[in-house]
């Protein structure tokens, strides 16, 4: 297990933070309304439980895939420890896997579709399971990364921090950029730019 970079460094393959929509709160109302029909009103309550433990343990956890590496929160794994050929859909995971440090999950309910891919680290086996809305995309950085990674081997580049510079604002919703100083984010940031203008 290696340490994570943080979320909002820029330089990443496939970056996706795992927030919660609206159509969640319709998913939870549904799932109490069902709770009530079908097995007891005193199973609402747990219902609740479950889904706010769910909701404040993701609503701050990005997937993210760099060059060497793919990180689920502060969560990371090596690319070169992963097998391209146990890619497939995640099954909802027992409760107590988050607590292994051998398993980078990130699979709330409220997502579209999930990612699952095994591998082995140091002679053990580790998982990847996570949620995502945007599942092709995901796939196609996950497996380019990963041959990427496979091939450049232990010997390829150490992950440096992009030189300072102007880029998508990690925080901004309208296309506006951020001033990255090569070591953290500034607080200078700029409008949307139209396609192809540079600040």
């Amino acid at each position: 297990m290696t340490a994570a970079l943080g979320p909002d460094l820029p330089g990443a393959l496939y970056l996706e933070r795992l927030r919660m929509p609206r159509r969640a709160w319709a998913l939870f109302a549904f799932a109490a309304g069902v709770s009530v029909l079908v097995v007891s009103p005193l199973a609402v309550p747990l219902v609740a439980i479950a889904w706010g433990t769910s909701f404040l343990r993701f609503r701050h956890l990005a997937v993210r895939i760099d060059r060497d590496r793919i990180s689920v929160g502060r969560k990371a794994l090596p690319l070169t420890c992963l097998d391209l050929s146990t890619l497939r859909q995640a099954r909802n995971p027992w409760p107590w896997r988050f607590l292994s440090r051998r398993y980078l999950g990130a699979n709330p309910i409220w997502t579209d579709d999930s990612v699952s891919l095994q591998g082995r680290l140091q002679g053990r086996k580790v998982i990847v399971s996570v949620g995502t809305n945007r599942r092709e995309e995901l796939v196609r950085a996950l497996g380019a990364a990963v041959a990427d990674a496979k091939a450049a081997g232990p010997w390829g580049p150490p992950f440096v921090a992009p030189a300072p510079g102007w880029y998508p604002d990690p925080w901004g919703r309208h296309g506006g950029l951020r001033w990255w100083d090569g070591q953290r984010w500034t607080p200078f940031v700029t409008a949307p730019q139209p396609p192809g203008s540079t600040p």
